[in-house]
């Protein structure tokens, strides 16, 4: 389970390198990861639905690479996590 700390760091690390409407859907994916413990692209899709799905993907794939969420799944069922 992610702590209150870990969020607050993520949120710190990602506002120092987004825009801040990419701030804001990412923040929207922490949410709900914290709630749900996991989300999909559909998922994000919901949150964010007036976003592109592309977008969408390249904010999940920042947040892989910064190494706040992790992925499972194949291709069309991949799975995010709070790390």
């Amino acid at each position: 389970m992610i702590s209150t700390s870990t969020l607050s760091f993520s949120r710190k690390w990602l506002k120092a390198t987004v825009s801040t409407s990419q701030l804001q859907r990412q923040e929207k994916a922490l949410g709900f990861l914290l709630e749900h413990k996991k989300l999909t692209i559909k998922d994000y899709e919901k949150l964010c639905h007036d976003v592109s799905r592309r977008s969408l993907q390249r904010d999940l794939k920042e947040m892989l690479v910064k190494r706040i969420i992790s992925s499972e799944g194949t291709t069309h069922h991949q799975e995010y996590r709070l790390l």
